[in-house]
């Protein structure tokens, strides 16, 4: 790859696309590390005082709208055997191993993304393959790398898949000669006056076709792309707009841009409310004779302060408090009313507050408050989706990078993936649940769809299940108990004892059906039609909206 045809990309995407993207996104990671600029409003001898709100913002939603239990599927291409067990091993591998080592990575790589869409209003995966990789050999780790890299230091092609896999990427950023040794040995930085920590510029290109890594300068890779596409994905917060112009700025939007002022007037006025409280906490004396008797010289000697003490002042002299009044009422007012603004978009309820007076309305307030995260969390999914899919692609391309368990699998360029990060709604699963089992009761619907579509579970758990159900009906219907029964009896030698007292155990007493059991002691024919309306295919209760 020509470095200079990088040099002139890399340079138009920094001082001219992203140029006032860049910008806004440093200003966002200033008020994230609040280190924002008070100076013009809070003025001396006021302290300035930080709530840490701004990263609340961003680390709060995060916290709450990925789950703790991913879950990974496969769509088939045919519906056959073959291919169902194709899927079965590759969405336990996913399940299993994949997902949940990623979890562990510090920090965790499906929160780290949706902080990134919160605050830098777009997200990046990178995938890659791992070199200490090998089936068969060296099987400890996972055959493939996932990073989620700060967007701040990537450049890439504004044209994208469907997928948000960009034409090309550039990476561009610092990084320390150690960790360039990690996996370049021979790089020697040229050091000149610069110290062995100081840190270096790197730079990585990559397209479908090829790849080209640099590092201060010195060309470390310059060769063809061993995956065949880009291992990149891209994701947009959906806070912001599409213009005419194409204005970067304006498409990649985080969320504190527009919440900025409001957190700058909430540090002004803790600031001022802070110093007044605090002066009128610690108040001075202010002592002043009259004109006939002045202050003694060795008065503050004399003078103490204290619980239950007391002080004889001199003829003449008069002392005061510096500050005798708090804030008044109306600034605590103007604090609740920026509070109020900066709940809009930091509901209370994902910070645990409980709202409310019971737990529905509780549950109730939460989905609402999360329903203004959707785009973002679908964008994570999808993400993800794409990511497990390169994973799964370079695994079976790169050599002996295929894990053991996938061994044999004819993925037939099938490399589709469907990844589920949405945390649990305690609402919305009660919905589906109900929902679900009055459907199958109904016989609308399968087992199979039953537990996967509307109880949460993976289709190999529901396999299991299915399995296990059978299990239980025979052992609990009342051929298998009069075998095992009889079976029980010849073992004891009860059998001919009892069966001489007139106790025959061949026959076993028919059960009720479930719906004869539903109806109880019911015997009127009112009471039986409120059964069968009751038992009738309904809908499930929605819960009430907000409008």
């Amino acid at each position: 790859m020509d470095r200079d045809k990088i040099e002139a990309l890399k340079n138009y995407y920094n001082d001219t696309l992203y140029n006032k993207t860049r910008m806004e996104q440093k200003v966002d990671d200033d008020y994230y590390e609040d280190q924002f600029d008070v100076s013009d409003i809070v003025l001396e001898p006021v302290t300035v005082m930080r709530t840490g709100k701004a990263r609340r913002l961003i680390d709060g939603p995060a916290d709450h709208i990925i789950t703790d239990n991913p879950q990974a599927f496969r769509r088939n291409l045919k519906d056959n055997k073959t291919e169902d067990e194709a899927n079965s091993k590759i969405a336990e591998l996913l399940n299993t191993s994949w997902l949940q080592v990623f979890k562990k990575q510090n920090p965790n790589v499906y929160k780290q993304f949706v902080k990134f869409l919160l605050l830098r209003g777009e997200a990046w995966i990178q995938m890659s393959h791992n070199p200490d990789f090998e089936r068969g050999k060296s099987e400890d780790g996972l055959p493939i790398i996932l990073r989620v890299p700060d967007p701040i230091v990537i450049f890439a092609s504004p044209n994208e898949s469907a997928n948000g896999v960009p034409e090309h990427v550039i990476l561009w950023y610092e990084l320390t000669p150690f960790i360039i040794n990690h996996n370049f040995p021979d790089f020697q930085p040229k050091l000149g006056d610069r110290d062995q920590s100081d840190t270096v510029s790197w730079m990585e290109y990559w397209d479908k076709d090829q790849r080209y890594f640099e590092a201060d300068g010195q060309v470390l890779v310059n060769d063809d792309n061993p995956y065949g596409f880009v291992p990149f994905v891209h994701k947009l917060s959906g806070l912001g707009t599409e213009d005419a112009q194409g204005r970067m700025e304006r498409l990649i939007v985080g969320r504190l841009k527009f919440s900025r002022d409001t957190l700058r007037r909430e540090t002004a006025i803790i600031s001022s409310l802070d110093y007044s409280i605090h002066t009128f906490a610690n108040r001075s004396f202010t002592v002043q004779g009259d004109d006939m008797h002045p202050v003694p010289p060795d008065f503050w000697e004399k003078f103490v302060v204290g619980v239950a003490m007391g002080n004889e002042l001199p003829p003449g002299v008069t002392v005061t408090r510096s500050v005798d009044a708090l804030p008044e009422q109306q600034l605590f007012q103007y604090l609740q009313t920026i509070n109020r603004q900066l709940e809009l978009e930091d509901p209370l309820t994902l910070e645990g507050v409980p709202v409310g007076s019971s737990a529905r309305q509780q549950d109730m307030t939460t989905t609402s408050a999360l329903r203004r995260y959707a785009s973002i969390i679908e964008n994570t999914e999808h993400a993800f989706s794409t990511a497990m899919g390169m994973g799964l692609k370079i695994a079976d391309t790169v050599p002996k990078q295929l894990p053991t368990e996938l061994k044999g699998i004819n993925f037939k360029r099938n490399y589709e993936v469907k990844i589920f990060l949405k945390a649990e709604d305690p609402t919305e699963n009660d919905r589906k649940v109900t929902l679900g089992s009055r459907l199958y009761q109904a016989g609308e619907i399968d087992l199979e769809t039953n537990h996967i579509k509307f109880q949460g579970f993976t289709k190999e758990q529901s396999r299991d299940i299915r399995k296990r159900r059978i299990v239980d009906n025979l052992l609990a219907s009342p051929e298998a108990m009069q075998i095992m029964g009889q079976s029980l009896l010849k073992e004891t030698g009860l059998g001919q004892e009892l069966g001489a007292q007139g106790m025959d155990f061949s026959q076993v007493p028919q059960t009720p059906t479930e719906q004869k059991r539903l109806q109880g002691e019911i015997k009127t024919n009112i009471g039986r039609e409120m059964i069968d309306m009751s038992l009738a295919n309904k809908g499930s209760r929605n819960p009430p909206v907000r409008v």
